[in-house]
């Protein structure tokens, strides 16, 4: 049990769990009223299903970014944060990594398959992308005043916009049906 409360504190469930409420405020609170008020449409670009699993891969690559940086920082938090999990010695640094790693290819995994199912399959860069900016920001950027700040809010803010680029894909190809469909008619 102590394990698992450990785990739960490198990951930042507390974290996790606002990023997933967040997205599925964002999903079902705006982007479906929109479909259905301004666009006349109850189509969405997500099934159920696949909503959660768009929420798993993100959830996922956050996890990544937090468990690596709890890695990049254990030598400071064992003298000025004694009560964290790798500082306790609760995790070896091995496991951390191959708990970044799984959660990470986990996340860039779900992502290809979410671009595959809608007909998009290079979003998966973009998991990939904000994988390694993660991992550099916890290796290089956050030691930089300012520069670290800025890019780990912009990687926070970008799960909306990764969310409204699935979006205007699902948009596009209903376009692209309309007007096929019209001009078979």
């Amino acid at each position: 049990m102590k394990t698992l409360f450990a785990f739960f504190r490198l990951v930042r469930i507390s974290n996790l769990l606002m990023i997933a409420l967040s997205l599925s405020l964002f999903y079902y609170l705006i982007l479906i009223p929109v479909h259905q008020d301004k666009l006349h449409s109850t189509l969405v670009p997500f099934t159920t299903f696949e909503f959660v699993l768009f929420i798993l891969s993100v959830v996922f690559i956050a996890a990544a970014g937090n468990i690596i940086n709890d890695y990049f920082d254990f030598e400071l938090d064992r003298e000025f944060k004694p009560e964290r999990p790798l500082a306790q010695g609760l995790f070896s640094l091995d496991t951390t990594m191959y708990l970044h790693m799984g959660f990470a290819l986990s996340g860039i995994a779900l992502g290809y398959y979410l671009g595959w199912l809608v007909g998009y399959f290079s979003v998966g860069y973009i998991y990939i992308i904000c994988s390694l900016l993660l991992y550099i920001y916890s290796s290089y950027l956050k030691k930089i005043p300012l520069v670290g700040n800025v890019a780990i809010s912009a990687l926070t803010g970008f799960v909306f916009v990764l969310l409204l680029i699935f979006e205007a894909n699902f948009l596009r190809v209903i376009f692209l049906k309309k007007a096929n469909m019209r001009s078979i008619s």
